[in-house]
């Protein structure tokens, strides 16, 4: 009789914990779909032949659940014929039509499994899907040949994280493959812009120092000997000279907001020609999205205002925009900085991404972005890049640090879960994590 009993005690155990994994997992009905067919992108120089080894890019999955395993696999090739001396560049990704899964549920991974030449997408690993829209894994590109094959396997995961999932409840997502042309050059974000005119000029001497006057003075005659000094060889000469630097009329223009243009119309210059600029000056600003460009200038927003440092180099400086959320950007492509402006590169992260995520932040995706895909190559300095930001991980084991000279109190008062930083060069270790709150490091021995 007692044993009767143990049975049916253990029974009812065992009918209980099946009762309650029931109610954790089963109305798990979310589904993938989506449909892509087999194209060609036709280049001027060549073509890209793409093809889907199951006949379609198509993404379905119904009914998936959290596990380990993918729930996705897709198999593509992209074969390149290109018949000229350029690089022929393309990128893949992801054409998400809608999604509901709550932000980061959803992970893909990607491995190359044939280049013949030229350079095929990197490998991605555990990376979160987020929104809708274009999510672009990178870029790959073709040399000159014929029939060269870059081929790819694309995971989808809905993977059980421990915790409770039940928000995902019905969720659902479609998408399709993308590959699309991405023009000719080398890998990397490379704009170009207008860099406007550079214009020859007479100066109007007496409303020249009344502009400075209004400026400096408050509309009264300057009495500071330096003041005078700098205003004459400004409005004389068009530059003045003291012990440290040259500055000339158009960078105090500037200095002030105003453009050549709107001198003229003040009648403090006469414009007498312009040409096309071919160099940016220092200072030259140019924003793209989420962020603003300095040609030779370095953000530093300590304490949350935005002021701009000098440099030597031949090369820009990028920040995010002071008053940027992100609320509206969900592609990654979106939130990958340029590589080059104007053939120069990006060399000063200084402050990029400070203040995100926290309570007097401007930003809160920092979870979202793919750092793999930032093109560091060139960056010297990355001071403060993450100061008082708050993040559940950043993975930052893709970041070029060849040429990284400055890492000072990078993350500075951040409060980030875990960092990794393998193949990371650090040259600042004892100041980088200063104040910070960061429980878990990952990084390589010999770069330390």
């Amino acid at each position: 009789m007692n044993n009767t009993k143990k049975d049916i005690f253990i029974i009812l155990i065992i009918a209980l914990f099946l009762l309650l994994i029931g109610v954790s997992y089963a109305f798990f009905t979310a589904t993938i779909t989506g449909r892509e067919t087999t194209s060609t992108i036709v280049l001027s120089g060549g073509q890209m032949l793409i093809h889907y080894d199951n006949n379609s890019g198509e993404i379905i999955a119904e009914n998936i659940y959290p596990r380990e395993e993918t729930w996705v696999t897709k198999s593509f090739t992209v074969t390149g014929t290109n018949t000229t001396d350029l690089k022929m560049k393309y990128k893949v990704g992801l054409d998400i039509s809608s999604n509901t899964f709550p932000d980061g549920y959803l992970t893909y991974s990607l491995e190359n499994t044939q280049a013949d030449s030229g350079t095929p997408l990197p490998d991605k690993e555990n990376k979160p899907i987020y929104g809708t829209g274009s999510l672009w894994f990178g870029e790959g590109l073709f040399v000159t040949g014929s029939n060269q094959v870059h081929a790819y396997t694309l995971n989808i995961y809905f993977k059980d994280t421990g915790l409770n999932q039940n928000d995902a409840q019905g969720a659902s997502f479609a998408a399709k493959v993308a590959i699309v042309d991405n023009g000719t050059g080398e890998l990397g974000k490379n704009i170009t812009i207008d860099l406007g005119n550079q214009y020859t000029y007479t100066i109007n001497h007496d409303p020249c120092i009344e502009l400075f006057e209004n400026q400096w003075n408050g509309g009264e005659e300057l009495s500071d000997p330096n003041a005078i000094a700098m205003a004459e060889g400004l409005c004389t000469t068009g530059e003045f000279t003291d012990e440290y630097d040259t500055y000339t009329l158009e960078e105090a223009l500037r200095n002030i907001n105003i453009t050549e243009e709107e001198a003229e119309t003040e009648g403090i210059i006469t414009i007498t020609g312009s040409v096309p600029r071919t160099e940016p000056y220092a200072g030259f600003e140019y924003t793209d999205g989420p962020y603003i460009y300095r040609y030779k200038q370095a953000a530093d927003n300590y304490r949350g205002e935005q002021n701009w440092d000098n440099f030597e180099e031949d090369g820009w400086g990028v920040v995010l925009t002071d008053s940027f959320n992100g609320t509206n950007l969900h592609a990654n492509d979106d939130l990958v900085p340029a590589s080059y402006i104007n053939g120069k590169p990006i060399m000063y992260m200084n402050y990029m991404f400070s203040m995100c995520g926290n309570s007097q932040g401007i930003c809160d995706y920092l979870n979202r972005i793919d750092f793999s895909q930032f093109d560091t190559s060139h960056v010297v300095s990355m001071e403060r890049m993450f100061y008082s930001s708050v993040a559940d991980s950043l993975d930052l084991s893709d970041f070029d640090t060849t040429n990284l000279e400055n890492t000072v109190a990078m993350f500075v008062s951040a409060d980030i879960s875990s960092i990794n930083l393998s193949n990371f060069i650090i040259k600042e270790p004892s100041t980088m994590f200063t104040n910070s709150t960061v429980e878990k490091i990952k990084f390589t021995n010999d770069k330390f």
